[in-house]
């Protein structure tokens, strides 16, 4: 009788929302070759308000619950005339290919801070770079620190009570960041933030950042950005389109060098009866580190589908120089060393993907997606450790292959405008091999891993309400071999589900309830038994026993008048794993670096976000959140409590100076958190940056100063038991960048009169 009832509900689910489906806009935006414009921007206007948008796919667009009345729909892309349509909307309308001519139009004025940075939908933040001051920032990285809740934190991006991020680009997930890096903000059309992502992405990110880049029709860009302080990089290269036939060749280069100097003290005491001593560490660490990029792919447009070629690949040295003076002091001994070492580490890497999207009929669309990676890295160092009693020499070379194979299969079925289902499934092989040998003394480890997923979920959408839920199931083979232990197997199998509930209250306020379950499997380094000695006195280990680490997530969220949004969320952890120092058990002192897992651990995590303008002409961004944490770390006979709250403040402002001048300042607060076992310190950055475009759609020219007030990087603390590490660091990120890009629109003119020669006397 149960499953009776749960079936006719939803049969008439079903039904009611294939009865209640509004009016719906549908086309395919292209060029005059029928090529189809990717992102290109559509906007449907009434009575000078925009009433539904959205940007061009592949598969086209869609304007859903368009109510019956008198519409125009505005279309434009960078590159192309804009182009506008009248429509008188009684019903479904499908307006098929519509073409947009090559070239400018000197009317074609787009205002860049009338665009609002931030909008919101069904649950997804939605940052705007084109046609706002973004896209005239240096580099990708100062685009992603003006995303709320997205902190710098240890040189790692991550999100507000989230952690690690999964980038994506047009969908495909980045396997290096270089892949980010040879990107410029004027290639990226928006950043859509979801963080509480569902079954179709990997159960290791509890975060994902999908960038989506435009199509600059046959073009090339040629930049240089120099960063100066005590941390120097520059980067210099080029970005190219060319058009033959149907298809599209896209390649780029870019070479990049960077010298960087950290000063660090760190000190270590022991505080056990009977075994008190302390150490301290005063660490200076220069790198030289040169790098070159490199990417080509071509597209081609088939009779039902789209053929996506790239190959990828970067090669880099450095040249890192070490240099550390310790002082150990216990009750019966004191002694002090130097340890100099010195090095060259090589790495280089090959990406090809191959990714094939083809319509089956009118409601289905099927992708699939290949690829392979391929990662090699060499270090070849020379350590020498001396006190006034002796000196020891130690030379390592070491070797790293790491090897990725992966097949993702994607099949999406749409039963109407109301109702689809996505379903996907996805293998990966990993093929790792380390080779290190210190003096006489080899090491190895070889590492295979089989990840097998299958996702399935299912989207609806009735009236104003909108809803997906998603089940994924994931499959783990790993197989360890080192030098400590012969073979080690590790097999798990685990079911996630996620959901995600949004309902439009009315045309101010929307609310939205969501919810993931993730698994976060433990890596090598914290699995293996093999020993890392850091000096003679501390050396890290890792833990055979760690169990995964499973993530329960549930967030509710308000968005009003798509410029407020508040969004709370409660997060449980079971099994999660913490890093700890303790006295080695045949010699307490020294330090012996583990890991180990946590019973359960909560935290609260609440976080507000405000975008406008003031007088429709400077944007405004303000972001705050809190983060409350409730753990209790087991250690020896007793217990560690974090319940302290943290919190950060983010305030991005900018100015419209003039038709081609934009100014914006930047102010980014974290306030002193407690991770687990470690403490870090309070740090605050201010930045600014002045952007000149002389020549409109050519010519950009970027000034950015950070850390302004030398309080950008902090300090941290582990207390755990008798042992407390501490770390000072002498950072200095106050820098100036300087960056400099500009666009050729090469092969053919950009309107009547222009071509290459003129941009080239201009420039």
């Amino acid at each position: 009788m149960y499953k009776f009832q749960l079936s006719l509900l939803i049969v008439l689910f079903f039904h009611t929302t294939v009865l209640f489906s509004q009016n719906t806009i549908k086309g395919v935006v292209c060029d005059t070759d029928r090529m189809t414009i990717l992102n290109a921007n559509v906007v449907l206007w009434h009575n000078d308000s925009i009433v539904a948008q959205s940007l061009n796919s592949e598969h086209g667009f869609l304007l859903e619950n368009i109510p019956d009345d008198s519409y125009i729909l505005n279309i434009s892309h960078v590159g192309y005339q804009i182009k506008q349509i009248t429509l008188d909307v009684k019903s479904n309308i499908d307006l098929d290919t519509i073409p947009l001519p090559f070239g400018y139009e000197l009317d074609e004025v787009v205002v860049k801070s009338a665009r609002h940075v931030t909008s919101y939908k069904n649950n997804l933040l939605h940052i705007n770079v084109k046609q706002t001051f973004l896209s005239e920032l240096p580099n990708v990285e100062s685009v992603l620190s003006n995303i709320p809740g997205v902190l710098l934190t240890n040189n790692k991006l991550m999100y507000f009570g989230k952690g690690q991020i999964l980038l994506l680009i047009n969908g495909k997930e980045v396997k290096s960041l270089e892949e980010v890096n040879t990107l410029q903000p004027s290639q990226i059309s928006e950043i859509i933030v979801d963080n509480m992502p569902g079954a179709k992405y990997d159960s290791r990110y509890s975060s994902v950042l999908n960038i989506k880049t435009t199509t600059e029709r046959p073009a090339l860009m040629i930049y240089n950005t120099d960063t100066w302080g005590r941390h120097y990089s520059g980067a210099v290269g080029f970005t190219s389109q060319s058009k033959i036939k149907n298809m599209l060749i896209d390649c780029g280069y870019s070479f990049r060098k960077r010298t960087n100097t950290l000063y660090s003290e760190q000190i270590e005491e022991n505080f056990q009866e009977g075994n008190l001593f302390e150490r301290a560490f005063m660490d200076t660490t220069v790198s030289y580190r040169q790098s070159h990029d490199w990417h080509i792919g071509t597209q081609s447009k088939l009779k039902n589908g789209t053929l996506n070629l790239k190959y990828s690949g970067y090669c880099s040295s450095n040249k890192p120089e070490y240099l550390s003076f310790m002082q150990y002091a216990s009750s019966t001994d004191r002694e002090n060393f130097n340890i100099l070492r010195t090095g060259k580490y090589k790495e280089q890497q090959h990406l090809a993907t191959l990714d094939y999207s083809v319509e089956l009929k009118s409601k289905n669309t099927l992708r699939i997606t290949a690829d392979y990676l391929n990662q090699c890295n060499k270090d070849n160092s020379r350590a020498t450790e001396s006190s006034i009693d002796s000196e020891k020499r130690t030379i390592l070379d070491f070797q790293g292959k790491y090897n990725i194979y992966s097949l993702l299969t994607e099949y999406e079925h749409r039963f109407n405008n109301s109702i689809s289902l996505s379903m996907g499934a996805r293998y990966s092989n990993v093929y790792s091999k380390n080779d290190s040998k210190e003096n006489d003394i080899s090491t190895f480890y070889n590492l295979h891993e089989n990840r097998y997923a299958l996702y399935a979920e299912g989207s609806f959408q009735w009236k104003k309400i909108t809803m997906s839920v998603g089940l994924r199931g994931e499959k783990f083979n790993k197989r360890y071999r080192c030098t400590a232990q012969d073979v080690t197997n590790y097999k798990d199998l685990f079911f996630l589900p996620s959901f995600m509930f949004s309902y439009q209250c009315s045309e101010s306020l929307q609310i939205s309830l969501s919810g993931n379950n993730k698994v976060f499997l433990p890596s090598f380094s914290e699995l293996t038994p093999i020993i890392t000695y850091l000096n003679q006195y501390s050396y890290m280990i890792g833990n055979p026993l760690l169990k995964p680490t499973a993530r329960y997530d549930l967030g509710i969220g308000m968005v009003w008048l798509n410029k407020f949004n508040v969004k709370l969320e409660y997060n449980m952890m079971k099994n999660d794993r913490v890093a700890f120092s303790v006295p080695d058990e045949e010699d307490a002192q020294i330090l012996k670096y583990t890991y180990t897992n946590i019973d359960r651990s909560r935290q609260f995590t609440g976080m507000l976000t405000y975008s406008d303008h003031l007088f429709k002409r400077h944007a405004i961004n303000l972001s705050t959140g809190i983060l409350v944490p409730n753990v209790k770390i087991p250690y020896l006979n007793q217990y560690l409590y974090r319940t302290k709250p943290s919190y950060f403040a983010q305030f991005y402002c900018n100015w419209k100076l003039g038709q081609m001048t934009n100014f914006s300042i930047s102010y980014v607060f974290q306030s002193k958190s407690y991770d687990k076992t470690d403490t870090y310190s309070a740090t605050h950055n201010l930045g600014c940056n002045l952007s000149v475009v002389p020549i409109k759609n050519r010519l950009s020219l970027n000034i950015q100063l950070n850390d302004i007030l030398k309080k950008a990087t902090g300090n941290w603390e582990t207390k755990y038991g008798y042992i407390r590490t501490q770390q000072f660091n002498n950072a200095d990120s106050r820098n100036i960048t300087l960056s400099v890009r500009y666009i050729f629109n090469a092969f053919k003119s950009i309107r009547q009169g222009s071509s290459n020669s003129e941009e080239m006397e201009r420039l």
